[in-house]
C-alpha cells in the first residue's frame, strides 16, 4: 500500500492517463501494482485493459485481463521496466511490443531518471525497497 501511494506521487500517472485514448485497447507491460490500470479503469470501466508483470503477486487491482493480448492493441505502456534488463533483452522486448501495436498505435516508455534529482532519489528508494528489502520486483536474472 505504501509503495502504491509513493508511486502515485513520484510518477505522473494522471498526466499519462490524459495522453492515452479513453477508447481502444491498452496493454500495460510491467504493470507493477497496477496504478495506471486502476486509473484507466476508473476513467472508462469498459476500456479493454491488459496487464502483465513478471511478478504477478504484486498486482493490487482486480478485474483486469492478465497476460499478453491475443490481438493487436491501440496503446502499450512500459513504465520503469527497462532498467531491469540487459540491452539485448530491451531490444527483444521493444521489437515484440512494436509488433503488438495496431497501425497508428502508441507506445509510451518511461525510464528511471538518471540525473541526480529528487525524482531520481525517490525512484531509486522505491525500487530499492521493492527489489532488495521486500523482494517484490524481479527481473529475469532474479
Amino acid at each position: 500500500m505504501l509503495h502504491f501511494k509513493l508511486r502515485q506521487i513520484s510518477f505522473p500517472f494522471k498526466e499519462l492517463v490524459n495522453l492515452i485514448p479513453a477508447h481502444g485497447s491498452v496493454w500495460d507491460v510491467g504493470c507493477g501494482l497496477g496504478n495506471l490500470a486502476k486509473l484507466l479503469g476508473r476513467r472508462n470501466p469498459q476500456q479493454e485493459i491488459y496487464v502483465f508483470d513478471i511478478d504477478a503477486k504484486k498486482l493490487q487491482v482486480e478485474n483486469l485481463r492478465w497476460g499478453e493480448p491475443k490481438s493487436l492493441v491501440n496503446t502499450i505502456t512500459l513504465i520503469d521496466v527497462l532498467y531491469l534488463m540487459t540491452d539485448t533483452q530491451k531490444l527483444k522486448l521493444l521489437e515484440k511490443l512494436f509488433k503488438k501495436l495496431k497501425r497508428g498505435g502508441q507506445l509510451f516508455v518511461a525510464i528511471v531518471p538518471q540525473e541526480k534529482s529528487w525524482g531520481y532519489y525517490l525512484a531509486w528508494l522505491q525500487e530499492w525497497v521493492m527489489v532488495r528489502l521486500m523482494g517484490k520486483t524481479k527481473s529475469k536474472q532474479g
